[in-house]
């Protein structure tokens, strides 16, 4: 950064130079035309002009200056990028100290013990699993042959990487007749369907060719032939980032592991809530810890970016008259515990249940982990994602760092290549503004004695211009000058401009600052001040007063005697 601002100086000072250069050409053109006449000095800037003499040193200065601008404006840029990648990396230092911490912190903690609830229900996941690898021509059935023969190995793969993997078995239920109620409720073909993070692993499921037909050889497709099972008919992936519905943006049940969503409870229109009513279905199916935090790069986990949008605010209720007693307040369709389905305002299902084939499994183990643990793990988990985060930021920065780099490197030479030309210009016009002095010296030889005409006018109305600007009192009568006011302003104007005095300047009265006022706060001001002056000699006059007063009673009292 240091060398790009070392450079910007350096053309600023190359751009100062040469506008000094420019500016005294100027001004030695302007002072060698001003000593020869009108007619040759209109000819001579008459050609400069179309030449393009004057204009091309002022374009030379402004154009210099819009690239020192512009090289000043990317120096900055460049500045501003390096101590965001600077910051962004103390920060990551931060949190990976952070998460070192954590994790030790998590290795130190006591071992959870696990618990066995049923042996009956060990297997249940693998149940789950087989039913959908008894679909071989699926989609889902791929992945899972996939899984089971390579195991973790499969999802570093490029094509599951970003693939979490089926609705199925994203999620878990305590009872067996709600996972067939669910099960049915969403289809075989949105419990089968994948689950992707984000649009990129979508692409990579599937590919085309330049037709727009399938590439058979790529994707789950090519992945199908390898092992044998060809992919029949459509497959459906969800991708987190792109959902129809916005994530779930409320509030969660307070102190809750599984982090419930924290959804209104329906009212009857007495109040009340409907009798029968067990839950929502969203909040009734548990979710792996690993998936309820930082699942996407918003920070959601499964349950509201997935769940909720595959059952919204579907409400669970006991029975199906329950459910019926209750529809005033459903909005987003409801459940029954005996099979009772109503999908959407006026929308029911009808007739027997269908057992679909698929269906969640059944929490195997409990585990007693302390919620020390459980939310050093969590903390660990976010505290990744910021970090994944902060890395994407940084790589944005680099990216706009080296544009930055680019274009000031490109200005750069621009700037360069622009010194060189305007240089040579410069020397150029100094030696052609040379031989043009020595021309100009020698015509002004020629004419020395030559007056413009403003002299002659100047001259001839001297006597007329000294006797005012408008007019003159001459034997009682007003008379007019000799020449009339818009003359006399041009004559004035064309002195100014030669660089000469005005001599017939009129006097300026000097301007009324204080407003005359009204008559009647005129006198009485007067009246005020005459007060104030009577009071001040108020005692003198009183003194006065009683002296004449006491010689006036001895006057009397002389004469009585």
């Amino acid at each position: 950064m240091a060398l790009f601002m070392q450079a910007v100086s350096i053309f600023s000072v190359y751009a100062v130079t040469l506008s000094t250069q420019t500016k005294s050409l100027s001004a030695k053109d302007t002072s060698a035309l001003m000593q020869v006449d009108g007619n040759e000095t209109s000819i001579v800037v008459r050609d400069e002009i179309q030449n393009g003499g004057f204009t091309h040193a002022e374009t030379i200065i402004y154009y210099s200056k819009k690239l020192q601008d512009d090289l000043h404006m990317l120096g900055m840029k460049i500045k501003e990028h390096e101590d965001n990648i600077k910051l962004l990396k103390t920060q990551k230092s931060k949190l990976d100290n952070s998460i070192l911490d954590l994790e030790a912190k998590c290795q130190s903690s006591s071992i959870p013990k696990i618990e066995n609830e049923d042996n009956s229900l060990l297997q249940t996941e693998e149940q789950t699993t087989e039913q959908i690898l008894q679909r071989e021509k699926s989609a889902a059935g791929i992945l899972c042959q996939l899984k089971t023969r390579h195991g973790a190995q499969a999802s570093s793969l490029p094509l599951t990487k970003d693939v979490l993997g089926i609705v199925a078995t994203l999620g878990q239920l305590e009872d067996d007749n709600l996972s067939r109620l669910f099960a049915e409720y969403l289809g075989v073909e949105t419990m089968l369907a994948i689950v992707c993070k984000t649009y990129e692993g979508v692409k990579a499921l599937e590919t085309y060719d330049k037709e727009g037909c399938i590439n058979k050889s790529s994707g789950l497709h090519g992945l199908g032939a390898s092992i044998g099972r060809t992919l029949d008919g459509r497959f459906l992936v969800i991708c987190l980032e792109n959902l129809m519905h916005e994530p779930y943006a409320g509030e969660f049940v307070t102190d809750d592991p599984q982090r419930r969503l924290d959804l209104i409870k329906p009212r009857l229109p007495n109040g009340e809530c409907p009798p029968g009513f067990l839950g929502f279905a969203v909040n009734m199916v548990n979710v792996d810890s690993r998936n309820l935090f930082c699942l996407t790069a918003s920070g959601y986990g499964l349950r509201e970016t997935l769940f909720y949008n595959l059952f919204s605010c579907l409400q669970v209720y006991r029975t199906r008259a329950e459910m019926l007693l209750a529809l005033p307040c459903i909005s987003h369709g409801a459940l029954s515990l005996d099979g009772g389905i109503f999908r959407s305002t006026g929308v029911f299902s009808l007739g027997n249940r269908e057992d679909v084939g698929v269906k969640f499994p059944k929490p195997s183990m409990t585990s007693t982990l302390p919620e020390n643990y459980i939310e050093a793990e969590r903390q660990v988990k976010e505290m990744k994602w910021k970090k994944e985060k902060m890395l994407e930021d940084v790589k944005r920065e680099r990216a706009l760092l080296d544009n930055a780099k680019h274009n000031f490197d490109k200005k750069r030479e621009e700037f360069l290549k622009f010194l060189a030309e305007s240089s040579s210009y410069a020397t150029q016009r100094t030696w052609g503004k040379l031989m043009a002095g020595k021309a100009a010296k020698s015509v002004a030889k020629a004419i020395g004695d030559y007056q413009y005409p403003w002299r002659e006018k100047l001259a001839k109305y001297k006597d007329e211009l000294s006797k005012g600007a408008w007019g003159y009192w001459e034997l009682g009568a007003w008379k007019p000058l000799g020449i009339s006011s818009r003359r006399r302003a041009r004559l004035r104007k064309e002195v100014l401009l030669a660089g000469e005095d005005w001599p017939y300047e009129s006097e300026r009265k000097e301007m009324r600052t204080k407003r005359k006022g009204h008559k009647c706060d005129i006198l009485a001001a007067e009246k005020r001040e005459k007060t104030a002056r009577l009071m001040q000699e108020m005692p003198k006059m009183l003194l006065d007063y009683k002296k004449r007063r006491w010689e006036k009673k001895m006057k009397e009292e002389d004469k009585s005697k």
